[in-house]
């Protein structure tokens, strides 16, 4: 039985991003949330305490100390991932799995007031503490995101830019992967030319994804990104595998040119 429909496969094709509702099982995402809040050094109910915390909490599982959800979380994740970029492509990531929670700014508004939900730019993966290691930009293949705790609206919900992985790729095309070592956002197109001036994120509008717990998106390499501004009381929790392919420092360059090449389950979809 497959596990996305032809819809589904053309609005990932169509958009770079597809959000599903039924991946991961309530009890793995209830597991996760009690290892994530009980070794974390936060309170979950102090909101002054949550708000005077970093923005970004980059090394959250170091203080993780039951992994077990998290192997769950990504055995149910690999089998929707090897459907699209083909059965034995990916590598098992085991445990491995970035926990990313977003803390809240302080900035409570009013139902109705809709300030910015992200920042001036957004960027693409590949280009983070992979490269400071290796000075080799990453390929990911297909990359999730799951909600641990329901996101609101403005709640620091991914957002992304739908249809960017398409100028990802003809930007690739054009220049090499190192070009966006420094600025991993794309620079902005004009009468066919890029312009590092600006930003494409500044042209297109964004999208910011809420929903319940256990909310999964399934987007694209080139897609542009960023995690929205949290003006919400609540932390935003989310779980992020990148599946990377067997055969990734060989094809990268390729594919990153050309986005759905090495993807053999979206070989057969077609887009108007």
């Amino acid at each position: 039985m497959a596990l996305f429909s032809s819809r589904e496969k053309r609005e990932l094709k169509r958009n770079g991003f597809v959000v599903k509702h039924d991946v991961i099982d309530e009890e793995t995402i209830a597991a996760a949330q009690d290892a994530f809040w009980s070794g974390v050094p936060f309170d979950r109910d102090d909101y002054d305490a949550l708000v005077d915390a970093p923005e970004r909490f980059e090394n959250a599982w170091e203080h993780i100390q039951d992994p077990e959800p998290f192997v769950s979380l990504n055995e149910q994740l690999l089998p929707y991932a090897e459907e699209l970029a083909g059965e034995g492509a990916l590598l098992d990531p085991g445990e491995s799995i970035q926990v990313t929670p977003r803390f809240p700014n302080g900035e409570l508004r009013e139902t109705g007031d809709l300030p910015s939900l992200h920042r001036e730019s957004g960027h693409i993966d590949g280009y983070g503490p992979q490269f400071d290691a290796t000075h080799e930009v990453g390929y990911h293949t297909v990359m999730t995101s799951v909600y641990l705790e329901g996101v609101q609206p403005r709640g620091g919900g991914f957002t992304v830019w739908p249809g960017s992985h398409w100028y990802a790729g003809e930007y690739y095309s054009d220049h090499h992967l190192e070009s966006l070592v420094d600025d991993p956002s794309l620079p902005a197109y004009e009468d066919g030319e890029w312009d590092r001036c600006g930003d494409l994120a500044q042209q297109m509008d964004p999208l910011e994804i809420y929903g319940d717990a256990g909310t999964t998106v399934f987007w694209h390499q080139n897609l542009l990104h960023c995690g929205g501004i949290n003006r919400s009381p609540n932390v935003r929790l989310a779980a992020i595998q990148r599946f990377q392919r067997r055969d990734a420092d060989d094809i990268k360059r390729d594919a990153y040119a050309n986005p759905w090449k090495y993807w053999e389950g979206m070989e057969d979809v077609e887009i108007p």
